[in-house]
């Protein structure tokens, strides 16, 4: 037809990641990964208004003090329970950026057999999943992945490379 149709890239992907990258000495193992917190999406201060006019306004200090006012209104609310506009107030606020991992980059000599394999095979677009420990949040983040850049070095020293430049996919 000679129509070009252009879709988000961002989005859920359609099937399981071609590879997962995960320091748990089960999964492709890494030694290096680039972290990227975006304050874009910090919510510190929420005000929701029920359809009868009564308000709710939630406010983490901390944040704010960090990033200034980041404000998310609610207007017209069906919510009318001044409890439940409060803690819908609460459940609004994104305090603080979230980790997003933009690259990830791994050594061939500290892979198994099958996952060199596997990382040969990798291409742009493909999916990928990446699991850290994130300092100073408390937990792993898990976070899927499409693969939009690679980079792979040959050194003598070091063996066989490979850099995927990502973005995320959830």
């Amino acid at each position: 037809d000679g129509v070009f149709t252009a879709t988000d890239r961002i989005g859920n992907t359609l099937s399981a990641p071609a590879a997962v990258f995960s320091n748990d000495g089960v999964e492709t193992p890494y030694n290096d990964l680039t972290i990227d917190f975006d304050g874009s999406d910090v919510v510190n201060r929420a005000v929701v208004t029920a359809l009868d006019g009564d308000t709710a306004t939630a406010t983490n200090a901390a944040s704010i003090a960090d990033y200034g006012y980041r404000t998310f209104t609610v207007d017209n609310s069906l919510l009318h329970v001044q409890n439940e506009l409060d803690d819908f107030a609460d459940w609004l606020l994104v305090p603080f950026p979230a980790p997003v991992f933009t690259s990830i980059q791994t050594s061939f000599p500290s892979c198994t057999t099958a996952q060199r394999n596997t990382l040969t095979t990798l291409d742009i677009g493909d999916t990928i999943e990446i699991e850290a420990a994130i300092p100073g949040t408390g937990g792993n983040k898990i976070q899927e992945s499409a693969i939009e850049g690679i980079d792979a070095t040959i050194d003598f020293r070091r063996g066989h490379t490979v850099r995927y430049y990502t973005s995320q996919t959830t």
